[in-house]
């Protein structure tokens, strides 16, 4: 299986009132945080409204204005032309995923039909990353606005499987600087 890890990086920090993907734990960004979650389980790329000084791919989103789903889109394309077979999207603001969370997500996609994985939890609700296929890559025409893979997710429960996680890594993004006190 050929594993593609796209890292939305994309957001505009509002609530938080800076970049906060330059934010630093231990002397690393949160962003490259989460490069390095990502990089043990696939090839890495990075969905940014700027340019990056990464040592992934860094791929421009010129309207990140019209919503996370742009992002995705993008990514989805990045998947396609790669020839993943899988897409696991992060989010740049969740820097505290645990590798546990992402194999248990690999190892259900490896023995289920269903097209869209993500961590689940009853505290904590629908977590990331999120898992796509490569048969639900054309999902991207469909998507629109602030809302992301999550429309196609409502529309198709069909095609998605919950993996049941209670790691609270896979659910806590940083949206405030006293988020970052979870590390």
């Amino acid at each position: 299986m050929r594993v593609c890890c796209a890292i939305l990086a994309s957001g505009e920090s509002k609530r938080y009132g800076r970049d906060k993907l330059k934010e630093k734990i231990n002397g690393k960004t949160l962003l490259e945080l989460v490069v390095d979650i990502a990089r043990k389980f696939g090839e890495v790329f990075v969905v940014s409204k700027n340019t990056l000084k990464l040592d992934v791919d860094v791929i421009l989103n010129m309207h990140y204005k019209e919503g996370i789903s742009q992002s995705v889109s993008i990514a989805l394309s990045e998947a396609q032309k790669r020839q993943c077979d899988y897409l696991l999207i992060f989010l740049g603001d969740m820097p505290f995923i645990k590798d546990e969370c992402v194999k248990k997500i690999l190892e259900a996609a490896a023995r289920t039909n269903k097209l869209v994985l993500y961590p689940y939890s009853d505290k904590y609700g629908k977590g990331f990353p999120t898992l796509i296929k490569r048969e639900a890559f054309h999902f991207k025409k469909n998507l629109y606005g602030d809302k992301g893979f999550k429309q196609i997710i409502n529309k198709h429960p069909q095609l998605v499987e919950k993996v049941y996680i209670e790691e609270p890594g896979c659910f806590m993004d940083v949206d405030k600087p006293e988020d970052l006190k979870f590390s």
